[in-house]
């Protein structure tokens, strides 16, 4: 459960821009990633670690980024979301640099085209290993 790793409620001054959030082999599962309450507004810089959390489809669309932000890093390796988390999953609008870790998540070629990436971006690096996307997914993802 995520109230296991994390406090009850994060708490964060009204000067901080970043932050770094490491949940990595919790085992939060679905109910646990929709329970992450980040700030609504503010941040500009998020590095998100969610790797063999096992957080399937589910937890994959309720994850919800502050508004503006700039900078995320997420890492969702080992999470089981399937193409329908990949479908799912909503990143904002405003990002400018995004590093998205898929790896060994089975997104498939269907996921892979359904990957929404915010239009805006200047820097991406996207981990795709062991996704079995093939040739059309990877021209998809392009």
């Amino acid at each position: 459960e995520v109230h296991a790793a994390l406090p009850s409620r994060l708490r964060f001054g009204p000067g901080a821009k970043s932050l770094i959030l490491d949940l990595r082999k919790k085992g939060i599962g679905p109910e646990g990633a929709a329970k992450l309450q980040l700030p609504s507004a503010g941040l500009e810089e998020l590095d998100v670690d969610l790797s063999r959390c096992a957080i399937r489809a589910v937890g994959a669309a309720a994850l919800s980024f502050p508004a503006g932000l700039q900078r995320l890093r997420l890492n969702l390796q080992k999470c089981d979301i399937g193409p329908e988390g990949a479908k799912a999953l909503t990143l904002p609008t405003s990002l400018a640099r995004l590093d998205l870790d898929l790896s060994h998540c089975l997104i498939g070629p269907t996921g892979a085209a359904a990957l929404q990436l915010p239009r805006g971006l200047t820097e991406l690096e996207l981990s795709l290993l062991r996704c079995a996307i093939g040739d059309r997914g990877a021209k998809a993802s392009m």
